[in-house]
């Protein structure tokens, strides 16, 4: 988790950067017969806009399917424990029943 935020702030710092130097350029650089908004710069803009959301998405289904692995195996282990207790319930009940038989067989013999 702390590398993705690291990662984030990175691609935040080239993204205003890069919107920095746009906007600090004149428009004279420009030809007059191409639209500003499809300027090399501006389409560089958003590819790295576009790669940035990607990230979040990809970012963001790892982390749903850790959590779902997490959330089973914490199920999981949780299941063993109920198995494990119930394990230790019949061997208490059993050794129960053997004290008691053992104790009626005592009191027939005797």
């Amino acid at each position: 988790m702390k590398y993705s935020i690291i990662f984030i702030a990175i691609f935040l710092c080239l993204i205003l950067n890069q919107f920095q130097e746009v906007c600090a350029n004149d428009s004279s650089d420009i030809p007059k017969n191409i639209n500003p908004t499809l300027s090399t710069k501006y389409l560089v803009i958003i590819f790295i806009g576009l790669v940035f959301v990607v990230a979040l998405f990809i970012g963001f289904i790892y982390y749903c399917k850790k959590s779902e692995e997490n959330n089973e195996s914490n199920l999981y282990s949780e299941w063993n424990e109920r198995k494990f207790q119930r394990h230790i319930e019949h061997q208490q009940h059993q050794n129960i029943m053997n004290n008691n038989n053992n104790s009626a067989n005592t009191a027939a013999i005797v």
